[in-house]
C-alpha cells in the first residue's frame, strides 16, 4: 500500500527540499516540501533525500531514507482445512502486474519455479495435498511463501428410513451418501463396520424385522473415510 512520509523541522521558516531520484537536493534542484510525500510503489525502490535551507545559515546535512515495496502474501480461496466436497482452489494477489506461482508436491515455489496461476483455471486439490504459493513483480520484493494443506473427508451416510418409530413386520432401511459415487459398508450386529468381518457392502435397502442397530460408514478412493453413523430400529409397542 502507498507510504506517506511527513517531514518536519523545528524552525518553521526553513525551506525543505527533497529528491527521490538519488540526486542531492539544492536550493535550485529537487522538490519543495509542502505536503506529505506519498510513495505509491509505481517505482518501488525509492531513495528519499532531504535537505534544509535558510538565508544566512549554513544548509543542513542531507538526511536520506530508502523505501522498498514488498508484495503481500497470496490469498487462498478456500483456505486450508478439512472439506466434505471437492475443492477448486483460487489464488489471488491484489497488486496488479504481479504473477503467482504455486506447487502441490511439498516443494517451495519461486517466481518461474512451479506452475503459474493464470486466474482462469482453479487448482484441483487432492486429499492430503499441500499447496504453496508465492508472487512476484518487477522491481518489488517477492511475497513470502504461503502454505495451506487440505483434507477431503466423506460426510457420514444418511439414514432415510425413520428410526423414531416402532415398526411391525418387515421393513427395508434405506441409506444414502453424498457424493453418490462413494460406497457404504454396514453391520447389523452392532460391530464396527470398518473392521468387522460381518461388514457388508450396501447395495440397496436393508430388510429387518426385529430390533436392529445398523452401523455404517462411507468410503471412496482418494478420500478419508467418513465417521460411523448408526441408528437403532425398534419393533412392537
Amino acid at each position: 500500500e502507498p507510504k506517506t512520509i511527513e517531514i518536519t523541522h523545528q524552525d518553521p521558516n526553513v525551506e525543505i527540499r527533497y529528491t527521490t531520484d538519488g540526486s542531492d537536493p539544492t536550493t535550485s534542484s529537487g522538490l519543495f516540501y509542502g505536503v506529505p510525500i506519498v510513495i505509491t510503489g509505481l517505482d518501488p525502490n525509492v531513495t528519499l533525500k532531504v535537505k534544509c535551507f535558510k538565508t544566512g545559515y549554513t544548509s543542513s546535512d542531507i538526511v536520506s531514507g530508502s523505501y522498498t515495496f514488498k508484495l503481500p502474501n497470496v490469498s487462498f480461496n478456500p483456505v486450508g482445512g478439512e472439506y466434505n466436497s471437492a475443492i477448486e482452489l483460487y489464488l489471488s494477489q491484489p497488486v496488479t502486474g504481479s504473477t503467482i506461482w504455486y506447487t502441490t508436491d511439498g516443494s517451495d515455489p519461486d517466481v518461474g519455479v512451479g506452475t503459474q496461476f493464470t486466474g482462469t483455471t482453479p487448482v484441483t486439490v487432492a486429499n492430503g495435498m499441500t499447496v504453496k504459493a508465492i508472487s512476484g513483480r518487477d522491481k518489488w520484493l517477492k511475497s513470502d511463501v504461503v502454505s495451506h494443506s487440505y483434507t477431503l473427508k466423506l460426510n457420514k451416510p444418511i439414514f432415510i428410513t425413520d428410526a423414531t418409530k416402532n415398526y411391525t413386520g418387515e421393513i427395508k432401511v434405506q441409506i444414502e451418501i453424498i457424493p453418490r459415487s462413494a460406497s457404504i459398508k454396514y453391520t447389523v450386529d452392532g460391530s464396527d463396520p470398518k473392521s468387522s468381518a460381518t461388514s457388508l457392502l450396501y447395495t440397496g435397502p436393508i430388510p429387518i424385522s426385529s430390533e436392529t442397530k445398523i452401523r455404517c460408514y462411507g468410503y471412496k478412493s482418494g478420500w478419508n473415510d467418513s465417521d460411523i453413523n448408526e441408528k437403532t430400529y425398534k419393533f412392537g409397542n
